[in-house]
């Protein structure tokens, strides 16, 4: 099993809208890419403002597949470039786990 997580650090006072964007891109996500269901996370113990989209797939050629239709995602990108503004520049941190 994989873990495909990016996550992004929210400004200190633009946390709500950095959550709800956060939930808007996992449902954009989930209804445009179904196989590849992605879950948003925050922090609940010492840095709040770090926000989480993680997706757990069998292999990692299909995390592969998802982040190259992701990059010529028009729609996709238009979301994120609509809300830096509610992000830490220089935040956003891409991570790939396996299970052990």
């Amino acid at each position: 099993m994989f873990r495909y997580q990016t996550s992004g650090r929210a400004k200190n006072d633009k946390l709500p809208e950095a959550i709800q964007f956060a939930k808007e891109v996992a449902q954009y996500i989930n209804g445009r890419y179904p196989s590849f269901s992605v879950h948003v996370y925050s922090e609940i113990v010492e840095d709040f403002n770090n926000i989480y989209w993680c997706s757990d797939q069998e292999d990692i050629a299909t995390i592969e597949k998802f982040r190259a239709q992701l990059r010529s995602d028009q729609g996709y990108w238009s979301m994120v470039f609509n809300a830096m503004e509610y992000f830490t520049e220089g935040s956003f941190h891409d991570t790939l786990m396996r299970s052990v």
